[in-house]
């Protein structure tokens, strides 16, 4: 947890306003993974890369879970400046191309946009911070703040899934179960 709210403050300390969106990725059934995490690494590169080529600032946190099944899957929180992405359908787009591009098939229902909570719910996903205007002031301010706390916290409280530790575990021997940006 404490990744991923450095993760968020550092981005909303740097940009007045920062879309938030979760997706899940998957493979299909029979992928023949390695068990390695190359796959969702050159998925994050590639994300970064290709709208970072726009002058779009990325930074994410996955983490690998894996219970019974034969692959792991992955958790994706992805932080941008919300001045030049203002929808998730930008990332969930994205994702699912460079996701099938990546493993060689169509990601068609590969990519979860994690509309849902973990308690099957139904949540928006695609949250968008925004830090108080430095002009406001008095009450405005004090609304803008709480409004901004209170996002922040769904945020936070979306992205705490991905920290949950039961069916982490199951990864080979010196393989990561979470990776995360560095902040440019």
């Amino acid at each position: 947890m404490d990744v991923i709210e450095n993760t968020c403050d550092r981005m909303t300390e740097r940009f007045s306003r920062v879309l938030c969106v979760r997706i899940d990725v998957r493979f299909p059934a029979d992928y023949p993974h390695d068990g390695l995490n190359r796959e969702i690494g050159d998925m994050t590169k590639r994300l970064r890369e290709g709208l970072g080529f726009h002058g779009i600032e990325v930074q994410y946190i996955w983490t690998r879970e894996q219970k019974t099944s034969e692959n792991p899957h992955y958790h994706l929180m992805v932080f941008v400046d919300g001045h030049e992405v203002t929808s998730p359908y930008r990332i969930f787009s994205a994702a699912e191309r460079l996701w099938g591009n990546i493993i060689g098939v169509s990601a068609r229902g590969l990519i979860d946009h994690c509309n849902h909570d973990h308690n099957g719910i139904a949540a928006y996903n695609g949250i968008m911070l925004l830090r108080p205007r430095d002009k406001a002031s008095g009450q405005e301010f004090d609304e803008q703040s709480q409004e901004f706390d209170n996002s922040r916290a769904y945020v936070l409280s979306r992205a705490s899934y991905l920290a949950k530790t039961h069916t982490k575990g199951n990864a080979p021997y010196r393989v990561r179960e979470y990776g995360y940006s560095q902040l440019r």
